[in-house]
């Protein structure tokens, strides 16, 4: 549910496209290749092409077999050294061209991240297709307020609009001439233990169905089971939550006060 003032006043403004994030473009194209990349951020383009280089993809996979192969040699020495203390001696060379092989992949694989950081910028000098939410613009008109407003889940609005004397509903409109007894009814509960009967504690439950007959799919003999609903899964309601959510109506309320204006939440 969304608490918010409807007839707050609005005007149009160009709020940033949030599918291209303002950059007009929806993606960049290679004519050559047919291949389109995501024009995120640069560091982003750079993960991609890093998980879609196969020699990358190599390299790293021989450096996590290298060190499978380390780690189980030094296991190895660790828990015979004592008795064998030749053991170590003998397995020092092996680690040793382990590390070296180990440390030569790695700069194999900080050359190939050097290209793909070259790549990136050649993408950037592809051709583009603009984004077909705002036409390439970057922008799109809407029109909006200032007028606060707050989301909740269904449940949580509806424990918060009860601690307020409301019954449960699937949307409540709160009149102008309301807000001062819901302001005091906030203040009066942050005050008082009464709080506490609001909360709700979370985790899964099944509805008990009681005893059922029905059919054995592999035997078509009847059967009697006890059935149970399913599981639902309730949310955590404490006096923090409650009182973090009252702190953010007020400036919702103090809005709708202040220009006589009702407040719907639905």
């Amino acid at each position: 549910m969304t608490m918010w003032v409807p007839d707050a006043p609005r005007e149009m403004k160009d709020l940033s496209c949030p599918f291209c994030e303002g950059t007009g473009i929806d993606m960049f194209y290679n004519k050559k290749t047919g291949r389109t990349y995501y024009p995120g951020r640069a560091d982003e383009l750079k993960e991609k092409l890093q998980e879609w280089d196969n020699v990358l993809k190599k390299l790293y996979d021989q450096q996590e077999r290298l060190e499978g192969r380390r780690y189980t040699i030094q296991h190895f020495v660790d828990i015979n050294k004592d008795a064998h203390p030749s053991i170590e001696k003998n397995a020092k060379e092996q680690l040793d061209a382990i590390k070296a092989e180990f440390e030569d992949l790695q700069r194999k694989i900080n050359r190939r991240i050097d290209q793909i950081e070259k790549k990136v910028k050649l993408v950037k000098e592809l051709d583009t297709i603009p984004c077909g939410y705002c036409k390439g613009k970057g922008t799109y008109p809407e029109q909006v307020s200032d007028a606060p407003e707050m989301n909740l889940s269904n449940i949580n609005a509806q424990n918060l609009m009860s601690a307020l004397g409301y019954e449960p509903n699937s949307g409540y409109t709160i009149k102008p001439e309301e807000i001062p007894g819901i302001k005091r009814r906030i203040m009066q509960l942050q005050n008082s233990d009464e709080l506490g009967d609001y909360t709700m504690k979370g985790g899964a439950s099944q509805a008990d169905l009681g005893m059922v007959r029905s059919k054995d799919p592999e035997t078509g003999l009847d059967k009697i089971e006890r059935k149970k609903g399913p599981t639902m899964i309730g949310p955590e309601i404490d006096i923090s939550y409650l009182n973090d959510k009252f702190q953010r109506m007020m400036p919702i309320l103090d809005y709708a006060q202040k220009h006589n204006q009702e407040i719907h939440f639905a």
